[in-house]
């Protein structure tokens, strides 16, 4: 399983504001794994000592191509609707901007590591 998340609170906090992704986050605390919610955002923005912000599963599919947006594929920009959807299957393109507004794709960890 692959978690998406950001660890600059400049980013996380632009694509919330902007795209509505949302986050949770999370620490052990001995062997257990607590979550806290979005109440605690700014506190972190604040002071964020490395912190990871995880994506929520309900926002992640704002992180697929949509018609509109600006992608990079095989390193070469363009626009979304230049690119046939099956030729998108397989690849991950790379999002910079929609809507007219930078986006922030987020970095990926697979849960096995």
């Amino acid at each position: 399983m692959t978690r998406l998340y950001y660890t600059d609170p400049i980013k996380a906090l632009w694509m919330a504001k902007e795209f509505g992704v949302r986050f949770f986050f999370h620490y052990e605390i001995g062997d257990t794994l607590a979550i806290r919610g979005e109440d605690n955002f700014l506190a972190r923005i604040k002071n964020p000592d490395g912190e990871r912000f995880y994506v929520a599963k309900e926002s992640e599919s704002i992180f697929e191509a949509r018609n509109r947006d600006f992608i990079i594929v095989s390193g070469v920009p363009h626009p979304c609707e230049v690119i046939a959807q099956e030729q998108l299957k397989g690849t991950q393109p790379l999002i910079i901007m929609r809507e007219n507004k930078n986006f922030f794709q987020p970095l990926t960890k697979n849960e096995n590591d």
